[in-house]
């Protein structure tokens, strides 16, 4: 098996791309942990690009196959993975998240810092 890119800025701008390209539904993308660090500059790379998401529930299984196929295509670790799994979040979590930008119909978002 080979190894796969580094989750980096670069890495991880291009997975966000193509999944916006790709996916055309409306969809809420939140970078978590390390993947946040990475996007802000505060670390050069993560193992993997850490990410929650809000997407309509018929649409749910195409955008995790999408994600599985993009994995694939891009030689990248992606991870879903939400602070909610590991703790109580706080009220206001959604509203605190921190817009990045819009990827297609993707909303890409940085999950709520002070969760």
């Amino acid at each position: 098996m080979s190894s796969r890119h580094p989750a980096n800025r670069e890495h991880t701008e291009k997975f966000l791309r193509a999944l916006g390209e790709r996916f055309k539904k409306p969809a809420r993308i939140y970078l978590v942990g390390g993947t946040s660090l990475v996007w802000e500059g505060f670390r050069e790379q993560s193992l993997d690009v850490d990410v929650s998401f809000e997407v309509d529930d018929a649409d749910h299984g195409k955008f995790v196959q999408t994600i599985r196929e993009l994995k694939d295509e891009l030689i990248i670790n992606v991870e879903e993975v939400s602070p909610a799994d590991f703790i109580p979040l706080p009220s206001g979590a959604r509203d605190r998240a921190v817009f990045i930008g819009r990827y297609g119909s993707l909303d890409i978002f940085h999950f709520d810092f002070y969760s």
